[in-house]
């Protein structure tokens, strides 16, 4: 445990951590406001609420959810790092603002004051009251809008604009939400920005095997310079993951035939187009395919295989003829200890319980799966990513799930150990298609005591 005050919480408090990993700041109940808006707010709403009641020999603590970032200050750093949100964050930030709005103007309050925060779950609330003022919620809205494209961005500013009239906002709120979600899918907030995403690794170059070693240690020191020993070793663990798998040569069972095909197509071509019927004039025999050791190049192999072609594979055909038919490959004999792969869920209902019904089945048949790729592309939006170990691994009756949050076709829950020690992790689930698929796993944060 340690104290925290503001401005890096918006109370002063003690950050605390329960046994089962999940942080928490108690700050002494004198310290709200009788009329603090909090006390009244839904838990699963914007605004900051107590998680619990802590007594003490001479008072009472409010256990509250670690706020670890200002909702402004994360926007200054994501443009200060040349990361701008990307539509599907802007959307999901609209949304909690949104509704965040919404229920000040029902609960009667104007807009309050107060910060939005980023929980450690990567929640957006509004810590109203809080005693440090930060940007109000039209000019986050504004904020958001320089970050958002196209039809996403007009939506985004109709949104500040419904702030101007608390009546209207309320009658309104459910139409302003379907504009953000008609236009956009929500995305969870990249607070780290350590963790590759989709769309930066889709264009990853090649990396010549003396370059890849040095290249890694580059990487290896722009990150250990700017954050502390542990993140350090996790990125650049990931990095040399990422490097070896790159390096790692793409093999296909395939290969060989589709080689060999190749070259008797070269080598019937070139007899075709011979003078003389395809017979060398001096000798009379079959004419070598001379051309046929390039004939692999670029085309022959699927997939760019850089495998050598055997010298005899260019050998003079004596006639030209169709290829030979591959023989079929043997299957594979059935491991009987194998388990059967498990069919995903299909689309969670509109209630939280889908949510949490969803990401159970999808952790218990990842677990089935055992590794194998074609089993995870039912459950894993990507099914080559590899996720750390923690308490989505358990079995179900030794964990808990907890619905964090969801935006239409997304959702963040909570695995905790219910017995073991296992790291409380988050999940992200999206819907592909009309199905719910695992897009993330990873550690809550631990803040050192």
């Amino acid at each position: 445990m340690r104290a925290v005050a503001p401005p890096e919480a918006p109370w002063p408090g003690l950050l605390v951590h329960t046994p089962q990993g999940e942080a928490h700041v108690l700050v002494d109940a004198d310290v709200l406001e009788e009329e603090w808006a909090g006390w009244d707010a839904a838990a699963s709403g914007h605004l900051l609420s107590p998680c619990d009641i802590v007594r003490r020999a001479d008072g009472h603590d409010v256990a509250l959810p670690h706020c670890v970032e200002r909702a402004d200050a994360f926007l200054v750093r994501r443009r200060g790092a040349d990361a701008p949100l990307s539509d599907g964050e802007c959307l999901t930030c609209a949304v909690s603002l949104l509704r965040g709005a919404a229920e000040c103007a029902a609960a009667g309050i104007p807009e309050p004051h107060g910060t939005w925060w980023l929980t450690d779950a990567g929640r957006p609330v509004l810590a109203t009251g809080a005693t440090e003022a930060g940007r109000s919620t039209a000019e986050l809205l504004a904020e958001l809008g320089d970050h958002a494209h196209g039809a996403l961005r007009h939506a985004i500013l109709d949104v500040r604009d419904a702030l101007d009239d608390r009546r209207a906002l309320m009658r309104d709120v459910d139409r302003l939400e379907a504009s953000l979600f008609a236009v956009g899918e929500p995305a969870p907030l990249a607070t780290t920005m350590l963790t590759p995403q989709r769309a930066r690794t889709a264009g990853v170059p090649d990396v010549p095997e003396a370059a890849g070693p040095e290249r890694r240690a580059r990487w290896a020191d722009l990150i250990a310079a700017h954050v502390d020993g542990d993140i350090a070793d996790a990125a650049s663990q990931a990095v040399t993951s990422v490097w070896r798998r790159l390096r790692r040569p793409t093999r296909s069972r395939r290969a060989p035939w589709v080689l060999a095909a190749g070259i008797v197509v070269v080598v019937v071509g070139a007899g075709l187009m011979w003078p003389g019927g395809g017979v060398d004039p001096a000798g009379g025999s079959p004419v070598a395919a001379d051309a046929a050791e390039g004939s692999a190049g670029e085309g022959g192999v699927p997939g760019g295989s850089t495998e050598a072609v055997p010298t005899d594979a260019a050998a003079p055909i004596p006639s030209p003829g169709p290829p030979p038919e591959p023989a079929p490959a043997p299957a594979p004999a059935p491991d009987p200890g194998a388990q059967p792969p498990v069919a995903a869920p299909s689309t969670p209902g509109g209630t939280g319980g889908g949510w949490v019904d969803a990401a159970e089945a999808l952790l218990a048949a990842r677990t089935a799966c055992a590794g194998e790729a074609g089993c995870l592309a039912t459950v894993a939006e990507d099914p080559a990513r590899v996720f750390p170990a923690g308490a989505a691994d358990l079995p179900g009756g030794q964990r808990s799930i907890t619905l964090l949050d969801e935006y239409g076709g997304a959702a963040v829950v909570r695995v905790d150990a219910t017995a073991t020690g296992a790291t409380s992790q988050l999940v992200v689930l999206v819907l592909t298609a009309g199905k719910a698929l695992l897009r993330d796993i990873h550690d809550v944060a631990e803040q050192g005591g």
